[in-house]
């Protein structure tokens, strides 16, 4: 079988992961000029720049943006071009670099079940972005409607495709060396699979995506190129990147794939002490630009089935996205300051220098310091630390919510394992909201990464995660042998 690479495509930070071997461990790229992520050396930053100097514009992508300074006459960079993706405006975005395109309101038919005054009153109270997604989830994120409603978007606003040619182009380039290291063949040689969100207008992201990747040099898995997030994010992490493969038929080892979850002492639970027959897991993942929900059920009597159909009336595996992130905690917590900090942070969300961005979430989000941008001080004030607080913990809250949301949605009544991965939830707030809120749907325990000393104020029996899987799951999981064989 060939080896596989896997593209997670982050609104902050994109990870490539690589397996070599059907038998071999995934495992997460690296190169020592990534330096943003806690030492894994594995994100790069989803950055474009356009540098007009002598009547020219020219183009630059990821760590290239690095190399200039702040404030560089003539440079404009775009950190949040992802969400042009799925729908027309971008989503939570803190700079506006030019005016955003959005979805004529006329060209949203009524969708199935609503009056054509519900739905007018709907698009007169609701932001253009929530109208645009409600939309797409009335309709049920039917493929060709959605791509026929946004034909006229797709006309004027080519930006997101053009910056995304450019980026994956590059993205291409800087790993050729580390794959011929590994595989003595270049990236464009191996077959790439690429994760999206389940938000939005998904078919349309998916086809054009497929499209640039192509036109970037890349080689599309003839079987599965694209995958949902939260479901590749779900695989890694239980797989914790083994890949193992029955011969005789061929199909996923499970036994040997889960071995590091404690679902193998749980299969022996269910058998010798009349235990759980089945294992919820639930997987958050908080982003840059979505919080991503996968719910997956394990038949513990019968590891090895695939995970589809359903268990006690409810599906083996569910997953939502919703347009909540890092990038809106930003948006927040600058609209909370004043006109002087505002520019501050408009400054730094638009700084090249990636480095600036992360020390500010960490200070100010992380442990709740003070933290300088330039020649003002964020959170010098006891006011001011307290309405950055009140936005963290209505942040913390409003993903609670979602995540109590999804769960509800599928009647959903029991999580055994609650996995906490992405960005977001390496901010303390987020974690403790998290675990109180849903603790009461009996939580056996709780899977995330502290920082050093931390205790997280719960009851529930935690595993620490380290910082690969926090930022990487979703890469390693869509390079995992079992997307070869279950029919995605």
């Amino acid at each position: 079988m060939r080896p596989m690479l896997s593209i997670d495509f982050g609104n902050t930070y994109t990870k490539v992961a690589l397996r070599p071997t059907v038998d071999s461990p995934g495992v997460l790229l690296t190169d020592p000029s990534l330096k943003w992520d806690d030492q894994l050396n594995a994100c790069v930053p989803t950055l474009a720049a356009c540098h007009e100097h002598g009547g020219k514009a020219e183009w630059h992508y990821g760590t290239d943006v690095m190399r200039f300074r702040e404030n560089t006459p003539g440079l404009t960079v775009y950190r949040n071009w992802k969400p042009r993706f799925f729908t027309a405006t971008p989503i939570g975005s803190t700079v506006s670099t030019r005016p955003a395109p959005v979805l004529a309101r006329g060209t949203l038919d009524v969708p199935p079940g609503l009056t054509a005054e519900a739905w007018a009153t709907i698009q007169a109270d609701l932001p253009p972005d929530r109208v645009d997604s409600l939309w797409v989830k009335l309709h049920g994120q039917d493929g060709a409607a959605v791509t026929a409603q946004t034909e006229s978007v797709e006309e004027t606003d080519l930006d997101h495709k053009n910056i995304g040619l450019g980026f994956f182009r590059w993205l291409r380039e800087f790993f050729d060396p580390v794959c011929r290291k590994h595989m003595n063949v270049p990236a464009s040689e191996i077959p790439v699979r690429v994760s999206l969100p389940s938000f939005g207008c998904v078919a349309r992201a998916e086809e054009l995506l497929k499209e640039i990747l192509s036109e970037a040099g890349w080689t599309l898995d003839d079987r599965v190129p694209t995958l949902p997030e939260p479901l590749s994010n779900a695989i890694g992490t239980f797989t914790e990147g083994i890949n193992a493969v029955h011969r005789s038929p061929p199909a996923p080892h499970y036994g040997q794939m889960f071995q590091h979850t404690g679902l193998l002492s749980r299969m022996r639970e269910a058998i010798l002490a009349d235990g759980p027959k089945t294992a919820w897991v639930l997987i958050v993942d908080v982003g840059g630009y979505t919080a991503d929900f996968a719910m997956v059920g394990l038949d513990l009597e019968d590891i090895d089935a695939r995970i589809d159909g359903r268990i006690d009336g409810k599906p083996r595996l569910a997953h939502h996205s919703e347009a909540i992130g890092v990038t809106d905690l930003d948006r927040r917590v600058r609209d909370l300051l004043s006109a002087t900090k505002q520019k501050a942070m408009d400054e730094i969300i638009t700084d090249p220098d990636q480095q600036r961005l992360e020390s500010f979430h960490k200070n100010c989000f992380g442990h709740l310091g003070r933290h300088a941008l330039r020649r003002v001080v964020i959170g010098e004030s006891a006011k001011e630390k307290r309405v950055i607080r009140e936005a963290l913990a209505q942040f913390a809250e409003d993903i609670a919510d979602d995540a109590e949301g999804f769960l509800n949605t599928h009647q959903y009544d029991r999580i055994d394992d609650l996995i906490l991965t992405g960005g977001g939830t390496m901010i303390p707030v987020v974690r403790e909201v998290l675990c109180k809120r849903l603790n009461h749907y009996g939580v056996r325990k709780a899977h995330f990464h502290l920082l050093d000393g931390e205790k997280l104020p719960t009851s529930i029996s935690s595993h620490p995660l380290n910082s690969t899987f926090v930022r990487g799951a979703t890469a390693i999981g869509g390079s995992s042998v079992y997307f070869d064989f279950a029919g995605v």
